[in-house]
C-alpha cells in the first residue's frame, strides 16, 4: 500500500524534474539572504537563554506539547542558524512538491499549470514572517508538511479503505496540531482545497447526498484528530505536573468586549489585511482574485453550485482566525494556509479559463505576480540581515560607551535600563511587516520596562551577560531619563546605583 504510493510519488518526481528545480530556484531567489546570512528574530534570544534551563516548558503549557517534546528529545536546544534555515526551506520545497503531486493525483494529470503552485506559494513573503523565528521554524515547517500529508492519507483512506491510511492520517494530524495551534486551520484549508479538486475533477454531477457524505467524512477526520490532540494535551499537563497556559484563549475577544466592538474589530482587521498596513503582502490583489475565481465558475461544465459553496468556504476558512478571535492576530499564524490557498486559486483560475488568449494573459499576470513576490521576499530577507547587523554594531558601540563609565566589577553586577527605541535605517527604505522590520531595540517598546529586557537578552547572547531591571525599578528611574541626552551624546549613558541607564531616543 505505502510502497505503491511511494512508487507513484517517485514517478511524479522523475517526470517533473523541472517543477522540482523551479520550486527550489524560487525559494533560493526569495529567501537566499535568510538561508545563507547569520541573523535571527526576536524570541530566539529568549529561547537561547531559557531553554537549556526550563526546556521552554511554556510551549507545553500553551498546547504546543509536540514542539516541547521534539525540542527536548530530538532537535535539542542548540541554535545552528544555517542548518535550521537549510532544513526549514528544504521542507518548504517538499510541501510545495507534495501539494503539486496531490493535485496531479486527484486531477489525474488532466490539469495544466503545475508551475503555478511553486511560483505563487513558496515566493510569498508571509512565509518569512513565520520561518524567520528560527527557534521553531524547522519544527513548524515540519508540522505544516505533516498537515498536508495527514489530509492526503485520509484521501487515500477514502479511496482505498485501508485502515493503515486512516491511522497515519490521525497520527500525523495529532503531531501537527501539537506543534502549532493554527495548524488546525491549515488542516481545514487543505481539506477544502482537496474537496474542491475532487468535485472539480469529477466526471459526473455530485448529488446532494454524495457531497454531504464526502464533506462529513473529512469533518469526522478533523474532529477525531482535534479531540485526540486535546486528550494528549491534558495528559501532558498531568505528566509534567504543570498547568494550562491560556495564551490562545487570552487573545479571543468574544465574551470580553461588546459584540458591536468585536464586529468593528473584525471589519478593521479585514480592512487592514487588504488595504491597511498588512496589505504589503499583496492583499489588495486578492480581492480581484476572489472576484475572478467566481467569474471562472461560468466555465465549469458541472457542479457549479458545489464549487461556488466550496470556494466560499475556502475564503471564509483563510479568514477564520479573524472571526474566531475577533482580530487577525500575528500574520505568521496564516502560514502556510493563506499563501497555499492563494496559490491553488491561481491554479484553479488558470485551468478554468479555457479561452486560449485569456489563458495566456492569466499566465503572464501570474508570472508578474510571482516575480513581484520574489522581489519583496528577497528584499525583506536581506533587510532582516541588515537590521541584525546594524543592531549588533550598535550593541558594540553601546558597550564601548558603557566601558568608559566607572564600572566596578563585571556587567553581572549591574542591571540594564533602556529608554526609547532605535529604528535601524535601511538605505532603500524600511519595509515594515508584522514582525519583519523590527529589532531588539524597538520590539516591546510599550512594555513596563520598554526594550530593556530585549536588549539585555541581546547583550547576553552576544557575550556580555547583564541583569534585568525590574518594572518597579524602571518606573522609579523613568523621570531621570528626561535629563539625559540621546545616544551617542556624552550624557546619554550613566550609572544610577546598580543600574546602567541608556537613552537611545
Amino acid at each position: 500500500m505505502i510502497l505503491s504510493e511511494l512508487g507513484r510519488l517517485k514517478a511524479f518526481g522523475k517526470n517533473n524534474k523541472a517543477l522540482i528545480l523551479l520550486t527550489y530556484l524560487v525559494i533560493l531567489v526569495s529567501f537566499g539572504a535568510k538561508i545563507f546570512y547569520y541573523n535571527f528574530s526576536i524570541d530566539t534570544e529568549e529561547f537561547m537563554l531559557l531553554a537549556p534551563m526550563n526546556g521552554f516548558i511554556q510551549w507545553a503549557e500553551m498546547g504546543r506539547y509536540g514542539l516541547y517534546f521534539f525540542k527536548r528529545f530530538i532537535s535539542g536546544y542548540t541554535i545552528n542558524v544555517f542548518l535550521i534555515n537549510i532544513l526549514t526551506y528544504l521542507i518548504l520545497g517538499l510541501m510545495s512538491i507534495l501539494f503539486s503531486y496531490i493535485l496531479d493525483r486527484i486531477y489525474q494529470s488532466r490539469q495544466k499549470g503545475s508551475w503555478i503552485i511553486p511560483a505563487t506559494f513558496v515566493s510569498s513573503a508571509i512565509l518569512l514572517e513565520q520561518y524567520n523565528f528560527i527557534l521553531q521554524s524547522f519544527e513548524v515547517a515540519l508540522s505544516n508538511l505533516c498537515v498536508i500529508l495527514s489530509v492526503y492519507f485520509f484521501y487515500l483512506f477514502m479511496s482505498e479503505k485501508k485502515k493503515l491510511f486512516l491511522a497515519i492520517n490521525i497520527i500525523l494530524g495529532v503531531c501537527a496540531f501539537s506543534v502549532y495551534p493554527s495548524n488546525w486551520i491549515t488542516f481545514v484549508v487543505v481539506t477544502i482545497i482537496m474537496i474542491i479538486a475532487i468535485v472539480d475533477s469529477s466526471e459526473k454531477r455530485i448529488s446532494l447526498k454524495d457531497g454531504l457524505l464526502l464533506i462529513a467524512s473529512y469533518i469526522g477526520s478533523f474532529l477525531v484528530i482535534f479531540i485526540m490532540n486535546q486528550l494528549m494535551y491534558n495528559l501532558t499537563l498531568f505528566l509534567l505536573g504543570t498547568q494550562k497556559n491560556p495564551y490562545v484563549e487570552s487573545v479571543i475577544l468574544w465574551g470580553k468586549l461588546p459584540v458591536s466592538e468585536i464586529f468593528s474589530s473584525i471589519i478593521n482587521n479585514t480592512y487592514s489585511l487588504y488595504s491597511g498596513a498588512q496589505s504589503i503582502y499583496f492583499g489588495k490583489l486578492m480581492v480581484l482574485v476572489v472576484i475572478v475565481s467566481y467569474l471562472a465558475l461560468f466555465f465549469a461544465k458541472k457542479n457549479r453550485i458545489w464549487l461556488f459553496l466550496l470556494l466560499s468556504s475556502l475564503y471564509f476558512a483563510i479568514h477564520s482566525s479573524i472571526f474566531i478571535f475577533g482580530s487577525i492576530g500575528p500574520i505568521r499564524s496564516l502560514v502556510p494556509y493563506y499563501p497555499l490557498a492563494v496559490g491553488y486559486v491561481y491554479f484553479y483560475i488558470y485551468n478554468k479559463l479555457n479561452l486560449k488568449y485569456v489563458k495566456t494573459i492569466v499566465a503572464i499576470i501570474i508570472v508578474i505576480i510571482s516575480f513581484k513576490q520574489m522581489k519583496q521576499s528577497a528584499y525583506l530577507a536581506n533587510q532582516e540581515n541588515i537590521i541584525y547587523t546594524e543592531a549588533s554594531r550598535f550593541n558594540q558601540q553601546l558597550r564601548s560607551k558603557i566601558n568608559t563609565l566607572d564600572i566596578k566589577g563585571s556587567y553581572l553586577d549591574y542591571k540594564l535600563a533602556i529608554f526609547g527605541q532605535k529604528q535601524f535605517p535601511i538605505s532603500r527604505g524600511l519595509m515594515m511587516g508584522d514582525v519583519l522590520g523590527h529589532s531588539f531595540y524597538n520590539w516591546d517598546v510599550n512594555s513596563p520596562v520598554g526594550v530593556s529586557h530585549r536588549v539585555a537578552n541581546f547583550f547576553d547572547i552576544t557575550g556580555t551577560p547583564i541583569k534585568r531591571v525590574s518594572e518597579e525599578e524602571y518606573q522609579e528611574i523613568l523621570p531621570d531619563f528626561n535629563d539625559m541626552g540621546v545616544f551617542p551624546e556624552e550624557d546619554s549613558v550613566k550609572i544610577e546605583g546598580d543600574i546602567i541607564m541608556v537613552r537611545v531616543s
